[in-house]
């Protein structure tokens, strides 16, 4: 567990919202917009700021290579340990940057090969949204004269 205990150390040497994109994006594969609503900032400085926190890391002392402790054994998953889930927990990174149902609010796991993010946990919760939608719309149209 080396290369985790030496990503805690790199990401409590960060100031806590470069960090926070950080994880964000490896834990959650959070681009630009959810970076932003997680980090309560603009999009454009969002990515700014996670650009920054990947620069930052790159040049610690302890790393040359950012990516080498990122990857577990099969070179692309993060492995957790600990006193990573320990820095995860202080700083509320799963309740700012998981992904929920827009209907439900469950926290779901968005596949990594997506052409677009899933909004939604089932279709059955999309298509529950769907429905209301419609309704909402409907309701609206009989208000109008």
């Amino acid at each position: 567990m080396e290369r985790t205990d030496s990503l805690s150390f790199v990401l409590r040497r960060l100031d806590q919202e470069r960090a926070s994109a950080l994880l964000a994006y490896a834990l959650y594969g959070a681009n630009r917009a959810d970076l932003a609503r997680g980090l309560g900032i603009d999009k454009w400085v969002a990515q700014f700021t996670s650009q920054t926190a990947l620069w930052q890391a790159r040049l610690s002392k302890n790393h040359t290579n950012a990516w080498e402790f990122w990857a577990g054994d099969d070179g692309n998953s993060l492995v957790v340990d600990e006193e990573l889930r320990a820095l995860i927990r202080e700083w509320n990174i799963e309740e700012r940057f998981a992904p929920h149902c827009r209907q439900c609010r469950v926290v779901f796991e968005r596949p990594k090969s997506a052409r677009r993010p899933r909004e939604y946990c089932s279709n059955a919760c999309r298509q529950k949204a769907y429905r209301a939608r419609l309704k909402t719309a409907r309701s609206g149209d009989g208000d109008r004269v």
